[in-house]
């Protein structure tokens, strides 16, 4: 949720994988996509929480590693995907 969202996007911003940078860049330039890391590319619960953004249905994400937390304590990796402002609209809600 909130939580969790809020340390994926600490991590992206504060995070210096250089190899998850290349790969976002590129794997957004072969979809025709100007990507910028920690700017404007973001994991969908980032998206949803943090910026208040809905990835679309159907969207493709590009596939990084990152780092989590096990049972135990101990750093693991881990896959995410992250996604585009431009495959994101922003969250509406309607009044009840």
């Amino acid at each position: 949720g909130k939580e969790l969202a809020a340390q994926t996007y600490d991590r992206a911003i504060t995070g210096s994988s250089v190899a998850n940078e290349a790969t976002i860049v590129r794997a957004f330039a072969e979809r025709g996509i100007e990507a910028h890391p920690r700017e404007d590319t973001f994991t969908y619960n980032v998206w949803r929480h943090q910026f208040a953004r809905q990835v679309r249905k159907g969207e493709k994400g590009v596939q990084i590693v990152t780092f989590r937390k096990d049972k135990k304590g101990e750093t693991v990796p881990a896959s995410a995907y992250v996604f585009h402002i431009s495959q994101t609209d922003a969250r509406t809600y309607r009044a009840r």
